[in-house]
């Protein structure tokens, strides 16, 4: 959808993610900014 593809490790967690062409993705790429918030910070502080 933002024009990436996600890259998991062994564990099947995403730990990074790969561009995907643009003549593959045939649009222009999304920007996307993630702010997590401290709330989740702190309730999932072990995760």
């Amino acid at each position: 959808m933002i024009g990436v593809n996600p890259i998991a490790d062994n564990l099947g967690r995403v730990n990074r993610v790969e561009p995907v062409s643009l003549e593959e993705l045939g649009r222009p790429r999304v920007d996307v900014v993630v702010n997590c918030s401290g709330v989740f910070r702190d309730l999932f502080i072990n995760q």
